[in-house]
């Protein structure tokens, strides 16, 4: 596995407000707030800007996000369940331990951003641009990547089984120590992908070859 120099988010927690619920407020920025243990289902609001924040306990259902940034910004142990975050910018984000499941991402950029030990079955990140990022040790089963970019970026140990990669373009992205049974690929597309030697019979047989 290629080691990334990822810019991990560098919060002042001790200078943090506390918020425990989400005022429903279109176009407010949120800086240095701890947003804490609440639940929220059927919202939906634009241009929301977080910087320097915490998002810990969190529970958001079947809500709309258009054009949030995330900047400098943690998630630990929030559920965002069937969510879309349309257009969005994640840059130096951390989701810990969070449920992602059914969520999705399309036309959204991630920068700097770690995803560990989360479930995201079933998350849609379609025309998206992932760079300098990493999935680690998560549950990105059926995960939809269709038609995004990929420029240094790891899933490390990730269960990536029946997700599909069509018409996405990669540079410097490993794959070697992940499940990807199932996945579906546009086949001249994968130059820049680094896999193990066991995943080399997988591609062969998606392009047709017979290894002896």
């Amino acid at each position: 596995m290629n080691k990334i120099k990822i810019i991990d988010p560098k919060i002042n927690y001790e200078s943090l407000e506390t918020y425990t619920t989400l005022p429903q407020i279109d176009e407010e920025t949120y800086e240095s707030i701890s947003f804490d243990s609440f639940g929220l289902h059927n919202i939906f609001l634009k241009h929301l800007r977080f910087k320097n924040s915490l998002l810990s306990n969190v529970s958001i259902n079947d809500s709309n996000f258009l054009k949030a940034e995330f900047i400098n910004t943690e998630f630990s142990h929030c559920e965002f369940n069937n969510c879309i975050f349309d257009v969005s910018i994640f840059d130096k984000v951390k989701f810990t331990n969070c449920k992602l499941i059914g969520c999705q991402f399309p036309d959204s950029v991630f920068t700097d951003t770690r995803v560990i030990d989360s479930n995201a079955s079933y998350i849609t990140l379609r025309y998206s641009s992932i760079k300098n990022s990493e999935f680690e040790e998560s549950n990105l089963q059926h995960a939809d990547f269709t038609s995004s970019s990929f420029h240094t970026v790891n899933f490390d140990k990730c269960e990536l089984s029946k997700g599909v990669f069509a018409n996405c373009k990669f540079d410097k992205t490993d794959l070697q120590t992940s499940n990807i049974d199932g996945c579906i690929y546009t086949l001249e597309n994968l130059k820049g992908l680094t896999i193990s030697f066991n995943q080399t019979y997988y591609f062969a047989k998606l392009l047709g070859l017979t290894i002896i």
